[in-house]
């Protein structure tokens, strides 16, 4: 059975990791951008060497407990994926969040959905952007952007429901009532700044991370890239901060044209942070849910 898996993140990953032991089926990864990870994405400084940081998902949660839980957790632990998060080293945390597990990606969140790909031996095509599906007869027709079409017994899309309604045409057309549930999900739109510098700095902070005790604050999360992944007291030089800003916050601006906004918010909140060797800003159009498809579990 072939089987196309739209969206090379962690959802898209996580299905096909488990399809695997389905030895008769065929699994294809189509994924627009140039990368696998969708929101578990890992910025890397074009200038500076060994710098990056995680720009959307920060670390995982374990909310759910269940044998499908527990293999995906051991299989990313035992390849060096991820390990135990120190939440004592981030502050201003929900309540009860000390009692829930935590777990950081010692390379960047974007090699958990790599190393889930890799595992699954899927074909992954990447910069391949579906355009539309044809299911009116027994098999499904996938027609990319350039126009080729591919058939395919199964198509499964792990994408923002946004998208499916905005990107893709379907033949025959969705049901409406379908379409009008789709349209019920809504996302918060979200700028993440990602400050890279030279050397070693002083950002004048006792912790590794920190959410905003102000919810009126520009600045909702930042961290220090390496003290959240290698903790504070490591001997590397600290030399990337994370700043996540409050959802909404300039979402008609492009990054270009927030970037100067943005940097203002740091200066008023972080007086002491030098002036960084590169600044990336990056715009989640798709950042956080808040509508989620009516009876979902997510």
């Amino acid at each position: 059975m072939k089987v196309l898996v739209v969206g090379g993140g962690l959802s898209g990953g996580m299905l096909s990791y488990f399809l695997k032991s389905k030895k008769h089926f065929k699994i294809t990864c189509w994924e627009k951008s140039r990368g696998l990870g969708g929101r578990a994405a890992t910025k890397r400084s074009s200038t500076i060497s060994g710098c990056q940081a995680d720009t959307g998902l920060q670390y995982l949660t374990r909310y759910e407990k269940s044998v499908r839980h527990d293999e995906i957790y051991k299989f990313l632990f035992d390849k060096g994926v991820i390990s135990k998060l120190d939440v004592t080293n981030i502050a201003n945390m929900k309540p009860g969040s000390e009692k829930m597990q935590h777990f950081k990606a010692i390379n960047g969140t974007n090699t958990i959905a790599k190393t889930l790909w890799e595992e699954t031996n899927a074909e992954v095509i990447k910069l391949q952007k579906l355009k539309s599906l044809d299911y009116s007869q027994d098999q499904v027709v996938a027609e990319n952007e350039q126009g080729e079409k591919e058939n395919f017994d199964l198509v499964v899309l792990t994408i923002p429901p946004p998208q499916i309604t905005r990107d893709i045409s379907f033949t025959p057309p969705i049901e409406k009532k379908v379409q009008e549930t789709i349209d019920q999900v809504k996302f918060s739109a979200r700028f993440a700044l990602v400050y890279f510098f030279g050397g070693d700095y002083d950002i004048d902070s006792r912790v590794a991370a920190s959410y905003a005790a102000n919810r009126d604050d520009a600045i909702v999360y930042w961290n220090i890239d390496e003290a959240k992944r290698f903790g504070m007291d490591t001997e590397k030089n600290f030399r990337t901060t994370m700043f996540h800003f409050k959802k909404e916050l300039y979402k008609d601006l492009t990054p270009a044209e927030a970037l100067p906004k943005l940097q203002e918010h740091v200066a008023k909140s972080f007086p002491k942070l030098p002036t960084p060797a590169e600044a990336v800003p990056h715009r989640w159009l798709f950042s956080q849910v808040d509508q989620k498809y009516p009876d979902s579990q997510v």
